[in-house]
Order: structure tokens, then sequence, then C-alpha cells
């Protein structure tokens, strides 16, 4: 994923990662305002609650897969727990426009960090 986003140029990636347990590794976001931008675009569709199938499916997606791989940027852990029912009626949308993709996604994130959340080489 990573490689995709550097080549499509929304990311730089600063090069090579030591291997000392306690080194960081940062990406660069190249327009962090596109960023911004999503991230309020999801965290108003999780907070507003509107009716699921009035969403649409591009952002009912990042919605339902920033909740699933608990992207604390969009919701802290007590407005996840306020809008539980919002949550939970796009998930239910999701799931119906694409079955199984939402648990498949939730485990492979959870197997993933494991291993350093998936950013290893």
């Amino acid at each position: 994923m990573r490689d995709q986003l550097a080549a499509a140029g929304a990311i730089t990636d600063p090069g090579k990662r030591t291997l000392r347990p306690f080194a960081s590794h940062q990406v660069i976001v190249n327009d962090p305002q596109e960023v911004l931008a999503l991230q309020s675009t999801v965290r108003t569709v999780l907070v507003t609650a509107p009716d699921p199938a009035a969403v649409p499916v591009d952002v009912l997606a990042m919605a339902v897969l920033a909740v699933e791989c608990e992207v604390t940027t969009v919701l802290s852990s007590k407005e996840r727990r306020e809008h539980k029912h919002a949550r939970k009626a796009l998930a239910e949308r999701f799931d119906e426009l694409v079955p199984g993709l939402r648990a498949a996604l939730r485990d492979s994130f959870l197997a993933s960090r494991g291993v350093g959340g998936g950013w290893g080489k």
C-alpha cells in the first residue's frame, strides 16, 4: 500500500529504516489538507448519523473502515461509544453493499497488529 501511495504522489517515504527497536518510521503526507478534508467528511458522517442509504458509497466505505480499523484520529473512544448506533447502521448498510468485506478487512487489520501494523518489509 505504501508503495502505491508513493507512486501516486500522495506520500513521500523517507527511505531506509533502521532495525533499532525504538526507531520510528514516519511517512510524509504531501497534501495534509486533503487528509484533513477526508477526516472531516468521515467524522461528519459518523457524528451526524444520516440515513445510511443517503451516504455516498465512497464516504460510507471510508467511515466504516475507519471505525473497523480503530482510526483514533477520526473519533475518540468516548465518541465511538456515543455514536455506537450510527456506526452500527452504517456498518449494516456497508455489509449489504459488500457482504463479507468488512469482516475480512477487520480480521486482516487485527492480524497485522501483531507484526508491526503491516509497515515492516
